[in-house]
């Protein structure tokens, strides 16, 4: 982790010039530890401002084609600073640590206790990266559930801290809504595949059955 550190903090004053897939390479997230949750902090967590929605879908991209247990590194990251969509969206495609990271999002935010009575506890106990957040709503936004979402958001907000219970609560109902739709989509990708896989041992015992015969 030191070394990544090092290496970032020496270059940190050309990072917002360089490509972030140069970044990766360069910095050899599959030999050092450190170097993908450094990136994160460089290109992401570290920023005064957050990096737009056309930069984070790019982010994830590079790091959806790292190795499993790279994306797994930057999925727990994510998911500790609240990019909750960007940490499903660098492991889609592949089924396993999908389910795994909607477990852990799912744990998350079931685990946020959230005092509709107290906004300051309310407040304190949740958060969604806006940045992440944003990511999320342009990506689906044509979906009438996103509309309502947003306008009670918006509704909710003029009200400022004394809807911040409410609001909290809507993000979390938004969130455990995403999770079980992805993961009811996993649990059928899961058995149509086991279903194709035992289709084909069963058409390879059969013939090796007539050729035997």
């Amino acid at each position: 982790m030191a070394r990544a550190r090092r290496r970032i903090g020496r270059a940190a004053e050309f990072l917002s010039e360089v490509p972030f897939a140069d970044a990766v390479r360069v910095c050899d997230v599959s030999g050092d530890a450190g170097a993908m949750p450094a990136l994160l902090q460089a290109y992401i967590f570290g920023k005064v401002r957050a990096p737009p929605p056309a930069s984070l879908e790019y982010y994830c991209m590079c790091i959806a084609g790292q190795p499993a247990t790279i994306r797994l590194q930057a999925v727990a990251q994510l998911l500790q600073h609240s990019f909750y969509f960007c940490a499903i969206k660098v492991v889609h495609g592949d089924n396993e640590l999908l389910a795994a990271t909607l477990e852990e999002l799912r744990s998350l935010v079931d685990s946020a206790a959230v005092a509709e009575d107290d906004w300051e506890v309310a407040a304190a106990t949740w958060r969604w990266a806006d940045a992440d957040r944003e990511l999320f709503v342009r990506q689906f936004s044509e979906l009438p559930v996103i509309s309502h979402f947003e306008a009670v958001r918006r509704e909710l907000r003029a009200m400022r801290s004394r809807a911040a219970a409410a609001l909290c609560r809507a993000e979390r109902e938004l969130l455990t809504k995403v999770v079980l739709d992805f993961s009811a989509q996993v649990d059928e990708d899961i058995a149509e595949a086991r279903a194709e896989a035992e289709a084909a041992v069963a058409a390879e015992e059969a013939r090796a059955a007539a050729v035997a015969a």
